[in-house]
Protein backbone atom coordinates (compact mmCIF):
# COMPACT_ATOMS: atom_id res chain seq x y z
CA UNK A 1 0.00 0.00 0.00
CA UNK A 2 1.44 3.26 -0.53
CA UNK A 3 0.51 7.25 -0.07
CA UNK A 4 0.76 10.38 -1.82
CA UNK A 5 1.14 13.36 0.93
CA UNK A 6 1.93 17.12 1.00
CA UNK A 7 3.11 17.23 -2.78
CA UNK A 8 3.20 20.63 -4.69
CA UNK A 9 2.99 18.58 -7.84
CA UNK A 10 1.31 14.73 -8.27
CA UNK A 11 1.01 13.54 -12.00
CA UNK A 12 -0.78 10.22 -12.04
CA UNK A 13 -0.40 9.80 -15.56
CA UNK A 14 1.94 7.06 -15.60
CA UNK A 15 -0.34 4.91 -13.65
CA UNK A 16 -1.90 2.18 -16.10
CA UNK A 17 -2.23 -0.49 -13.73
CA UNK A 18 -5.43 -0.89 -12.08
CA UNK A 19 -4.35 -3.28 -9.23
CA UNK A 20 -1.57 -0.86 -8.84
CA UNK A 21 -3.47 1.91 -8.42
CA UNK A 22 -5.95 0.09 -5.89
CA UNK A 23 -2.42 0.02 -3.62
CA UNK A 24 -2.60 3.70 -3.48
CA UNK A 25 -4.69 4.16 0.48
CA UNK A 26 -4.90 7.74 -0.49
CA UNK A 27 -4.20 11.06 -2.19
CA UNK A 28 -4.02 14.15 0.27
CA UNK A 29 -2.23 17.49 0.44
CA UNK A 30 -1.99 17.91 -2.71
CA UNK A 31 -1.34 21.37 -4.78
CA UNK A 32 -1.49 20.24 -8.42
CA UNK A 33 -2.71 16.84 -8.88
CA UNK A 34 -2.78 15.87 -12.95
CA UNK A 35 -4.97 13.01 -14.27
CA UNK A 36 -4.56 11.37 -17.02
CA UNK A 37 -7.33 12.49 -19.90
CA UNK A 38 -6.23 9.54 -22.15
CA UNK A 39 -6.23 6.70 -20.14
CA UNK A 40 -8.78 3.67 -20.14
CA UNK A 41 -12.61 3.72 -18.25
CA UNK A 42 -11.28 1.02 -16.00
CA UNK A 43 -8.27 2.77 -15.19
CA UNK A 44 -10.36 6.12 -14.75
CA UNK A 45 -12.45 4.57 -12.55
CA UNK A 46 -9.98 2.92 -10.40
CA UNK A 47 -8.34 6.64 -9.78
CA UNK A 48 -11.48 8.02 -8.70
CA UNK A 49 -11.63 5.28 -6.16
CA UNK A 50 -8.92 6.51 -4.43
CA UNK A 51 -9.50 8.60 -1.13
CA UNK A 52 -9.04 12.00 -1.72
CA UNK A 53 -8.34 15.15 0.46
CA UNK A 54 -6.79 18.69 0.76
CA UNK A 55 -6.63 18.89 -3.41
CA UNK A 56 -5.95 22.35 -4.18
CA UNK A 57 -6.71 21.74 -7.76
CA UNK A 58 -7.21 18.89 -10.60
CA UNK A 59 -6.24 19.53 -14.28
CA UNK A 60 -6.23 16.29 -16.91
CA UNK A 61 -3.40 16.39 -19.24
CA UNK A 62 -2.50 13.90 -22.02
CA UNK A 63 0.58 11.58 -21.35
CA UNK A 64 2.32 13.31 -23.82
CA UNK A 65 1.88 16.66 -22.58
CA UNK A 66 4.66 18.26 -21.30
CA UNK A 67 5.18 19.39 -17.86
CA UNK A 68 7.89 21.76 -16.43
CA UNK A 69 7.46 23.16 -12.30
CA UNK A 70 9.68 26.41 -11.89
CA UNK A 71 9.95 27.79 -8.10
CA UNK A 72 10.89 32.23 -8.64
CA UNK A 73 10.23 33.96 -11.08
CA UNK A 74 9.32 33.27 -14.84
CA UNK A 75 9.20 35.06 -17.69
CA UNK A 76 7.05 33.53 -20.46
CA UNK A 77 8.72 33.62 -24.05
CA UNK A 78 7.72 32.05 -27.32
CA UNK A 79 10.69 29.47 -27.21
CA UNK A 80 9.47 28.07 -23.77
CA UNK A 81 6.67 26.59 -25.44
CA UNK A 82 7.43 25.35 -28.96
CA UNK A 83 7.40 22.11 -29.30
CA UNK A 84 4.32 20.07 -31.25
CA UNK A 85 3.13 18.48 -27.61
CA UNK A 86 1.04 20.96 -25.40
CA UNK A 87 3.19 22.73 -22.51
CA UNK A 88 2.02 23.37 -19.28
CA UNK A 89 4.09 25.06 -16.71
CA UNK A 90 3.69 25.13 -12.95
CA UNK A 91 5.37 28.40 -11.49
CA UNK A 92 5.32 28.60 -7.85
CA UNK A 93 6.22 32.63 -7.31
CA UNK A 94 5.79 35.20 -10.34
CA UNK A 95 4.96 35.03 -13.55
CA UNK A 96 5.65 37.79 -16.36
CA UNK A 97 4.67 37.83 -19.90
CA UNK A 98 6.33 40.88 -21.34
CA UNK A 99 6.70 39.79 -25.04
CA UNK A 100 5.01 36.85 -26.75
CA UNK A 101 3.57 35.88 -30.19
CA UNK A 102 -0.39 36.00 -30.56
CA UNK A 103 0.15 32.32 -31.68
CA UNK A 104 1.74 31.06 -28.91
CA UNK A 105 -0.26 28.47 -27.38
CA UNK A 106 0.36 26.29 -24.03
CA UNK A 107 -0.91 26.52 -20.55
CA UNK A 108 0.54 28.19 -17.35
CA UNK A 109 -0.34 27.05 -13.71
CA UNK A 110 0.44 29.84 -11.18
CA UNK A 111 0.50 29.84 -7.12
CA UNK A 112 1.38 33.66 -6.75
CA UNK A 113 1.62 36.40 -9.85
CA UNK A 114 0.82 36.51 -13.35
CA UNK A 115 1.62 39.59 -14.65
CA UNK A 116 0.92 40.40 -17.99
CA UNK A 117 2.02 43.45 -20.31
CA UNK A 118 -1.00 45.56 -21.14
CA UNK A 119 -0.08 45.70 -24.83
CA UNK A 120 -0.71 41.94 -24.57
CA UNK A 121 -4.63 42.27 -23.30
CA UNK A 122 -6.71 40.27 -25.91
CA UNK A 123 -4.02 39.17 -27.74
CA UNK A 124 -2.32 36.51 -26.18
CA UNK A 125 -3.27 33.00 -26.53
CA UNK A 126 -1.84 30.84 -23.38
CA UNK A 127 -4.02 30.04 -20.92
CA UNK A 128 -4.54 30.31 -17.47
CA UNK A 129 -6.28 27.07 -15.86
CA UNK A 130 -5.76 27.98 -12.37
CA UNK A 131 -4.14 30.88 -10.25
CA UNK A 132 -4.00 30.96 -6.89
CA UNK A 133 -3.31 35.30 -6.17
CA UNK A 134 -2.77 37.70 -8.33
CA UNK A 135 -3.56 38.10 -12.43
CA UNK A 136 -3.29 41.42 -13.72
CA UNK A 137 -2.19 43.57 -16.37
CA UNK A 138 0.28 46.33 -15.86
CA UNK A 139 2.31 48.79 -18.84
CA UNK A 140 5.94 48.15 -18.17
CA UNK A 141 9.29 47.76 -19.60
CA UNK A 142 11.88 46.63 -16.23
CA UNK A 143 10.92 45.25 -13.71
CA UNK A 144 12.82 44.61 -10.31
CA UNK A 145 11.09 41.54 -7.67
CA UNK A 146 11.36 41.11 -4.04
CA UNK A 147 10.53 37.95 -2.55
CA UNK A 148 9.21 39.57 0.69
CA UNK A 149 8.97 43.26 1.26
CA UNK A 150 10.90 46.39 -0.01
CA UNK A 151 11.14 49.72 0.84
CA UNK A 152 11.70 52.72 -1.49
CA UNK A 153 13.10 56.19 -1.32
CA UNK A 154 13.80 59.00 -3.58
CA UNK A 155 17.08 57.97 -4.45
CA UNK A 156 16.68 54.38 -4.78
CA UNK A 157 13.95 55.40 -7.60
CA UNK A 158 16.32 57.48 -8.83
CA UNK A 159 17.93 54.74 -10.41
CA UNK A 160 15.49 53.21 -11.75
CA UNK A 161 14.57 53.24 -15.65
CA UNK A 162 11.42 54.73 -16.72
CA UNK A 163 8.34 52.09 -16.52
CA UNK A 164 10.05 50.21 -13.97
CA UNK A 165 7.73 47.89 -12.21
CA UNK A 166 8.12 47.04 -8.77
CA UNK A 167 6.79 43.56 -6.91
CA UNK A 168 6.62 42.51 -3.71
CA UNK A 169 5.56 38.96 -2.69
CA UNK A 170 4.45 40.55 0.77
CA UNK A 171 5.12 44.45 0.97
CA UNK A 172 6.09 47.78 -0.66
CA UNK A 173 6.68 50.85 1.99
CA UNK A 174 7.03 54.04 0.35
CA UNK A 175 8.98 56.23 1.81
CA UNK A 176 7.82 60.24 3.56
CA UNK A 177 10.64 61.77 0.67
CA UNK A 178 8.87 60.09 -2.07
CA UNK A 179 6.82 62.86 -4.31
CA UNK A 180 4.13 62.38 -6.42
CA UNK A 181 5.91 63.78 -9.10
CA UNK A 182 9.07 61.41 -8.74
CA UNK A 183 6.70 58.98 -8.96
CA UNK A 184 5.29 60.22 -11.76
CA UNK A 185 8.30 61.16 -14.11
CA UNK A 186 9.44 57.51 -13.94
CA UNK A 187 5.95 56.12 -14.32
CA UNK A 188 6.33 52.98 -11.90
CA UNK A 189 3.99 50.40 -10.80
CA UNK A 190 3.31 48.84 -7.90
CA UNK A 191 2.26 45.60 -7.13
CA UNK A 192 2.33 43.87 -3.68
CA UNK A 193 0.77 39.80 -2.61
CA UNK A 194 -0.40 41.56 0.64
CA UNK A 195 -0.28 45.64 1.23
CA UNK A 196 1.14 48.99 0.09
CA UNK A 197 2.22 51.74 3.08
CA UNK A 198 2.53 55.22 1.71
CA UNK A 199 2.00 58.52 2.59
CA UNK A 200 -0.68 60.74 1.81
CA UNK A 201 0.67 62.77 -0.84
CA UNK A 202 1.20 60.20 -3.20
CA UNK A 203 -1.59 58.16 -2.20
CA UNK A 204 -3.63 58.97 -5.42
CA UNK A 205 -0.87 57.82 -7.75
CA UNK A 206 -0.31 54.36 -5.99
CA UNK A 207 -3.96 53.99 -5.97
CA UNK A 208 -4.13 54.42 -9.77
CA UNK A 209 -0.91 52.43 -10.60
CA UNK A 210 -0.82 49.47 -8.01
CA UNK A 211 -2.18 46.07 -7.65
CA UNK A 212 -2.51 44.56 -4.15
CA UNK A 213 -3.53 41.51 -2.95
CA UNK A 214 -4.53 43.06 0.45
CA UNK A 215 -4.76 46.32 0.96
CA UNK A 216 -3.00 50.23 0.36
CA UNK A 217 -2.31 51.62 3.86
CA UNK A 218 -1.82 55.48 4.01
CA UNK A 219 0.02 57.21 6.42
CA UNK A 220 -0.81 60.79 7.43
CA UNK A 221 1.94 63.02 6.90
CA UNK A 222 3.06 63.21 10.28
CA UNK A 223 3.54 59.95 10.36
CA UNK A 224 7.43 59.07 10.67
CA UNK A 225 7.56 55.23 10.69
Amino acid sequence: MSKYTNMPVCDLRHLNDVNSIRQIEEIRNIALLILPNDASEEVMSAIAGIPKSSIASTIPLSKNDNIRVINGVFEASDSDFAGEANTVIVVNGVVLIKDISRETKGDIIANGMVILQESLRGACALNFPMVNGIRTYMDFDAYKVYPDEIEIDSDFISYLAPKTMIIAGHQISVKNDVTAEILKEKDLKLIAGDCINCYENVASYVKANSFVGDKINVLAADNNG
